[in-house]
């Protein structure tokens, strides 16, 4: 029987359209339509690729397509990065659901749970490889335990206030600190906090819904993601309140000015007097006297700002 090259040719064209390429699967499928054995349709197709243009740049993509498509590989991606404690059950029944609605064939869960383990989209299928591909160091000694501690005992913001205000040198001490404690990962936490800044408010919410002793790879990278998030809030919070300190140092100093500015005028004028009494009683001017009363050294606006800044020098 003779087979209809353009017939193949269109249904395979079509597939490469679709899809980037074409299956055994679709091949098996033409050859019930062209009446020939799926061998015999595949070593047909390989000689007309040497043969004619128009099937050599059709692409075989393997005997059968993936259980799970590409758009799925990518919502897993998307919601376990997102929520990477969400139920995996809750992903096959929306996938299902989507696939009902398409007319598509159902997705088995054997096939979903192995496409999972055989990705690197399954995030956690071994220990902290979610660190590993993406170059963050994760030291021998690490314990989940101990991380999961050091949220409430150095990634705090507790202990951070004092009498009148924030406490800018404690804060300026545990900034230090952490931003040290980090260090080992081996990463910048302002490179990396764009991929968590939407996600920074629910971090800790997420941690405290997962028992310490369950899902510690999840763990480790909540904490990880927590404790980042940290040293860049406490540096934003540093830098706020140097800001507001400033100003408001700025503030007492602009109202206490004139006030300094008249007393130190007033010893000036006393100062004055008693050089002029002292030359009465001489009976002669004092020339240096009278130099330095008509030539000031410094002006009394600068001494000002001096006095000022000199009481202030434990602030700034």
């Amino acid at each position: 029987m003779t087979i209809d090259v353009n017939s193949v040719l269109e249904r395979l064209s079509t597939k490469q359209i679709e899809s980037g390429g074409y299956y055994g699967t679709d091949v098996t499928k033409l050859s019930n339509g062209v009446g020939v054995t799926p061998q015999g349709l595949r070593k047909q197709i390989s000689t007309w690729k040497r043969s004619k243009e128009g099937f050599r740049n059709l692409k075989y993509l393997g005997q059968r397509p993936p259980s799970v498509t590409l758009d799925e590989f990518m919502e897993i991606e998307t919601r376990l990065h997102s929520n990477p404690i969400e139920v995996k059950s809750h992903i096959l029944e929306d996938f299902r659901a989507d696939r009902l609605n398409k007319g598509l064939q159902n997705l088995p869960s054997s096939s979903f749970y192995h496409a999972m383990q055989q990705t690197d989209l399954y995030q956690f299928a071994t220990k902290y490889s979610w660190f590993k591909v993406r170059g963050i160091n994760i030291p021998r000694d690490y314990s989940v335990s101990d991380e999961r501690n050091t949220l409430s005992t150095l990634f705090t913001f507790s202990g951070l206030k004092a009498y009148g205000g924030a406490d800018l040198q404690e804060i300026s001490n545990r900034l230090v600190n952490t931003r040290k404690y980090v260090e080992k990962y081996g990463v910048a936490p302002f490179e990396f906090y764009p991929r968590i800044l939407t996600r920074g408010s629910h971090l800790r919410s997420l941690l405290s819904s997962i028992t310490p002793h369950r899902q510690e790879e999840t763990q480790a990278k909540i904490i990880f993601e927590v404790q980042l998030a940290y040293v860049i809030e406490c540096t934003d919070l540093f830098v706020t309140e140097v800001i507001h300190r400033k100003g408001r140092v700025h503030q007492s100093m602009n109202a206490r000015r004139q006030k300094v500015e008249n007393q130190i005028r007033k010893e000036e004028l006393e100062n004055i007097r008693n050089n002029s009494r002292d030359m009465v009683l001489a009976h002669k001017p004092d020339m240096d006297a009278i130099h330095k009363i008509a030539y000031l050294e410094i002006d009394e606006k600068i001494r000002a700002r001096f006095e000022l800044l000199r009481a202030n020098k434990n602030t700034y």
